[in-house]
């Protein structure tokens, strides 16, 4: 079953949100809210309007099932500068 959509890819931590969800590698998420996911920006906007602590429906299909998850939106970590030296 082919499903279009944002697929979930590496190692979910399982106290980040989307640990906490349930999601796992290899899922297809298809839909924030409602809203049809296409693609990683689309999806990465919409989780950005809403920021961290908003709570939001996905739509996961996970094999030839889908199913909807509630999950609160977590704060991305910082990025770390790189480290330059005096000269």
């Amino acid at each position: 079953v082919f499903h279009q959509g944002v697929l979930v890819e590496g190692d979910i931590a399982a106290t980040s949100p989307a640990g906490k969800a349930g999601l796992v590698a290899g899922d297809v998420i298809v839909a924030l809210d409602g809203v049809p996911m296409r693609d990683a920006g689309k999806l990465r906007n919409e989780i950005a309007l809403r920021g961290a602590g908003a709570k939001v429906e996905l739509e996961v299909a996970r094999g030839k099932r889908t199913e909807k998850v509630d999950v609160t939106l977590g704060e991305l970590p910082a990025q770390r500068q790189p480290i330059r030296r005096a000269p």
